[in-house]
């Protein structure tokens, strides 16, 4: 779920790149707006299922590292704005970036985590 609503989001920050007018502005926000919100869900959702014995803090962790990302988002997409040919519009290059980022991750860790159910399966078989 998390790579679906990654995808998206690179969907909607593309969307933002290259819009040109009102509308396709606001498609744009909703897009990434909603595809953020089922990230986070979806991230919150793992938390439990990853890490049963330190919820508490696992969680703390995740919010505290969306609390850094709320921080450090402006000023980078103020500074890719500055850079960008397309000026505001490019700024949203950030948020493809860190989709394209999260997606590799989530494939990484998805990929180490089927191999880790493998690998109990077949300690339990033995």
């Amino acid at each position: 779920m998390v790579s679906i609503a990654l995808t998206i989001l690179l969907c909607g920050a593309l969307v933002m790149m290259r819009a040109n007018s009102y509308v396709s502005a606001i498609a744009g926000t909703a897009i990434i707006a909603i595809a953020i919100g089922v990230t986070n869900a979806g991230i919150f959702k793992t938390v439990p299922q990853c890490v049963r014995d330190a919820v508490g803090g696992a969680a703390g962790l995740v919010g505290g590292l969306g609390a850094l990302g709320g921080f450090v988002l402006p000023p980078l997409m103020a500074l890719a704005a500055t850079h960008a040919e397309r000026g505001y519009a490019g700024a949203f290059a950030v948020f493809a970036v860190l989709a394209i980022a999260g997606l590799v991750i989530a494939t990484a860790l998805s990929r180490t985590a089927g191999r880790d159910q493998v690998r109990a399966t077949q300690r339990r078989a033995a």
